[in-house]
């Protein structure tokens, strides 16, 4: 394996920390494809219309696709582990998810059918039919002959992909848990199609959802096990300071995308196979970092996603390492970037999707109104029930809402005879919605000590 490469370059230059992946990557200085990725559709991050991390994941899960299962790593020995990704990419709306599987799509566009690049709604008996339905015969033994197992399933949306969460949306994530590992030939046979097999399952992809369509599709409880813990989660929020009239490329844009069409082509048209083995240096990294993770420390929701991190690092470790284009040996650099990639899915992104599927509807309802009228210290009332009806709230639900926030002292309701001079142009006749400040001052308010509760 040490004179396999997938082209000609045999740059040496990787990330030695994480935090290089957050900075623009000179090309005369890196020609790995994640760098040359990120230099093309993520020049200036802090100018860029989608968050970094949503770009980075979509380049790593396109390469695991490129290569199918032509490549593996052996984390014990004997035992085959292809380099497939589940990536899931979750963000308000208008935060460009779309706009990343895209451009990820892209490129192996030209290749879709090598690939087997599926893009549109999904449901358990399709996926099967299309993958596991014999395609012919052998003319020599006559046996039947089915489709490679591979998949590059895109879901640009989850819900549209797979529709509101019940028995449709269980069997799909059943079938695509019991698909994520699996080794050799796997049959499964339904009541219309017959007999299916599904020949080297390797099953890669990438999608996008908004936290609120999210749990539309699948159950709050289920999210830190079954399909959503072998699912990469990137949960990013919307930054206004990163709006632009216009997201302007890098200046060598053409020829950097030129490059990058070529090196995805070598991926997907390579003949190489075989399994990628690291040097002594990166083992001994992997074991230190391994053995430094302290999982009791951690709450038991975040352990069925902690126990699949080992797994993970070696599929990053040996993507980056395919990524650089030289020979196909995970080096002490590749097995850093990787581990550091897992540390930062641990502590930046699954917190914020397991705070998401803890809160529920009703403490979103109470968060929405607390923001709302934070950003002004007060509103009136009339203002915050038009507000939340207009998303869809019943004014009970709202009524509800209110009286959690004011137990909580967050945010209370009172008349405006009570707040004349408090605050400007308090109208007598109207009741406000105030914002509390810790230690119950009102915003905006030099007077110590909440007010008292409005007469009924």
């Amino acid at each position: 394996m040490e004179a396999a490469t997938f082209s000609a370059s045999t740059s040496a230059t990787s990330s030695q920390c994480v935090a290089q992946q957050y900075l623009p990557s000179p090309l005369s200085t890196s020609t790995n494809i994640i760098d040359l990725y990120l230099h093309a559709h993520c020049y200036r991050p802090e100018r860029c219309q989608s968050p970094r991390s949503f770009h980075l994941w979509a380049c790593i899960t396109t390469i695991a696709a490129a290569i199918r299962d032509k490549l593996w790593v052996e984390r014990h020995p004997g035992k085959k582990l292809k380099l497939n990704l589940y990536t899931m990419l979750v963000g308000d709306s208008g935060l460009g998810k779309d706009y990343c599987c895209n451009i990820a799509k892209s490129y192996l566009y030209p290749y879709r059918k090598v690939v087997n690049l599926f893009d549109g709604r999904i449901t358990h008996a399709g996926i099967a039919e299309t993958m596991g339905r014999p395609t012919g015969r052998n003319k020599t033994t006559g046996e039947l002959t089915y489709p490679d197992g591979h998949l590059y399933l895109i879901t640009e949306e989850l819900k549209y992909s797979l529709g509101s969460k019940g028995k449709l949306v269980s069997d799909f994530l059943s079938l695509m848990t019991a698909m994520y590992n699996k080794e050799g030939e796997v049959e499964e046979s339904t009541r219309i199609a017959g007999r299916l097999k599904f020949r080297e399952p390797c099953w890669n992809w990438l999608g996008g959802t908004t936290p609120e369509w999210l749990f539309d599709c699948i159950d709050r409880k289920e999210i830190a096990g079954g399909a959503a813990a072998r699912v990469v989660w990137v949960v990013e929020g919307i930054d206004i300071a990163r709006m632009r009239p216009q997201y302007k490329p890098p200046p060598d844009f053409a020829e950097v995308v030129a490059l990058l069409q070529a090196r995805f082509a070598a991926l997907v048209l390579s003949p190489i196979r075989g399994c990628i083995q690291p040097v002594p240096e990166a083992r001994a990294y992997y074991q230190q970092w391994f053995l430094s993770r302290d999982i009791a420390g951690y709450d038991k929701v975040y352990w069925p996603t902690l126990m699949r991190e080992p797994d993970l690092a070696w599929k990053l470790a040996a993507l980056y390492c395919v990524a650089d284009g030289g020979p196909l040996i995970i080096q002490l650099t590749h097995m850093i970037w990787a581990t550091a990639l897992v540390e930062m899915l641990r502590i930046e992104h699954l917190p914020k999707l397991v705070d998401a599927a803890n809160t529920s509807p009703q403490i979103q309802t109470a968060n929405f109104i607390r923001d709302y009228v934070a950003k002004t210290g007060y509103r009136t009332k009339t203002a915050v029930m038009g507000q939340m009806m207009r998303r869809g709230f019943g004014a009970g639900e709202v009524e509800q809402a209110l009286l959690t926030l004011e137990k909580a002292k967050i945010v209370v309701t009172l008349h405006g005879t009570l707040l004349q001079g408090k605050i400007v142009n308090a109208d007598p006749q109207q009741q406000y919605c105030v914002y509390m400040e810790q230690g119950g001052r009102l915003t905006g308010d030099k007077v110590k000590g909440a007010v008292g509760r409005p007469k009924k």
